[in-house]
């Protein structure tokens, strides 16, 4: 039966998760002093994302972010849960941002697992899971499907 993990109560790693399985991960606030130094460093230069004057002279309540640094810091968060521990990202598909995300909202990331296969040596799964980020409004704001490869759990006897 799927069971439902929460980050605030248990540290949780794909590998130990069966199909069905959702993680729901600790909210965080997306902050100038995360975007600036983001959009620099990706060469991202325009006043939508730098100005809130710009921003609201487009409809928009503050300065937006981008769907980059959305997927970047639902990924960190996630990591730093545990339960991307020791895996290898293969790949990204179905990635689609919906919702435009401001200065000052608060996001957290939902995981639930889609397959789970284990390979030919029997080392290793591949996990294919779908993500979701929603706001504080509970709207999602972006959502895709990973695919990423993680150890199987060496079981202590």
């Amino acid at each position: 039966m799927p069971q439902q993990y929460l980050q605030e109560k248990l540290e949780k790693t794909m590998s130990t998760m069966e199909i069905g399985d959702k993680f729901i991960s600790k909210s965080w606030m997306v902050t100038a002093s995360i975007l600036e130094p983001f959009l620099n460093l990706i060469g991202v230069d325009h006043p939508l994302f730098f100005s809130d004057e710009y921003a609201k002279g487009l409809g928009f309540k503050s300065r937006v972010s981008t769907g980059l640094l959305t997927f970047a810091q639902t990924m960190g968060v996630l990591y730093k849960s545990g339960l991307l521990r020791d895996g290898i990202y293969m790949g990204t598909d179905k990635c689609r941002h919906m919702l435009p995300v401001c200065l000052g909202d608060v996001l957290r990331g939902e995981v639930e697992i889609l397959d789970k296969n284990l390979t030919r040596q029997g080392d290793r799964f591949i996990i294919r899971y779908k993500w979701q980020v929603r706001n504080q409004e509970e709207r999602v704001v972006s959502e895709g499907d990973n695919t990423c490869m993680f150890p199987v759990p060496v079981v202590s006897k």
